[in-house]
């Protein structure tokens, strides 16, 4: 089967379904109950697509509700799967973003009270540093400084062409300054399950084991290769996520 090449306005959807369990979970909850919490993201993504590459600045404020959630860490991964998620956003105020060479980029939250904007190419210096701030509405005021990741030159190669369970999932990449993350997705059978692997970039190779490949059941699964610096704070209630990423690759493959 071809890999599926995912375009860069699915950034959004994909950016929020990996920014949804990120934060505020036990270290292993198992029992069926619902985890809530309260949540602030803000990611900022170049991902390439068939015109070149795409950057969005997206996230929401808010209050999560997640159902049956089980999280875990497996080596360099962090698995989570879950059954449900809702929530409840709330206004968090215009969002500007600042470099050196863009000056001050200012983000509204929609009707929706999502962040997503797109910008052509990739505006951002890799080992820039980015201010990320509002002057608050229901959530309080802030200011957080970000470093810009590297990009990711060169091939990037997987092995074997699909996922089989049973056997390590190896990616290789061009060596790099900067931490690598590998992340599959996939939802079915009444669940969402991701996996997130975070590697030193200088290695150039990683392989993801069956312990941790056996989260996923048959079919299909999406995997990302990129780079990303990440910062977390408590603002008042809420539990905060600031992510600069670099995608590099994003196929949808078979797994077995």
């Amino acid at each position: 089967m071809r890999p599926t090449l995912w375009h860069p306005r699915k950034v959004q959807d994909v950016v929020w379904r990996f920014a949804v369990v990120a934060v505020g979970l036990c270290a292993a909850c198992t029992d069926p109950t619902v985890t809530e919490d309260n949540y602030g993201t803000i990611f900022i993504t170049s991902a390439p697509g068939d015109d070149g590459y795409t950057t969005n600045i997206g996230g929401s404020w808010g209050h999560r509700r997640l159902t049956d959630a089980e999280s875990h860490e497996d080596g360099a991964c962090k698995v989570q799967t879950y059954a449900d998620v809702s929530t409840d956003r709330i206004d968090s105020g215009v969002v500007t973003v600042t470099d050196d060479k863009n000056g001050a980029i200012a983000v509204s939250p929609d009707a929706n009270g999502y962040y997503n904007m797109d910008l052509p190419g990739v505006p951002f210096v890799s080992g820039s540093t980015l201010t990320i701030a509002s002057p608050g509405a229901e959530v309080p005021a802030f200011s957080e400084t970000i470093v810009f990741p590297p990009s990711i030159s060169g091939d990037v190669t997987y092995a074997p062409p699909s996922v089989s369970r049973g056997s390590d999932f190896t990616m290789t990449w061009v060596p790099l300054a900067g931490r690598i993350v590998i992340s599959l997705d996939q939802k079915g059978g009444g669940r969402s399950r991701t996996v997130d692997c975070s590697y030193d970039g200088q290695l150039g190779v990683a392989a993801i084991p069956p312990s941790v490949l056996s989260t996923f059941g048959r079919g299909t699964v999406g995997v990302l290769i990129s780079s990303d610096t990440v910062v977390e704070d408590q603002i008042g209630d809420y539990a905060s996520r600031f992510v600069a990423t670099y995608w590099r690759l994003r196929v949808t493959i078979p797994i077995d």
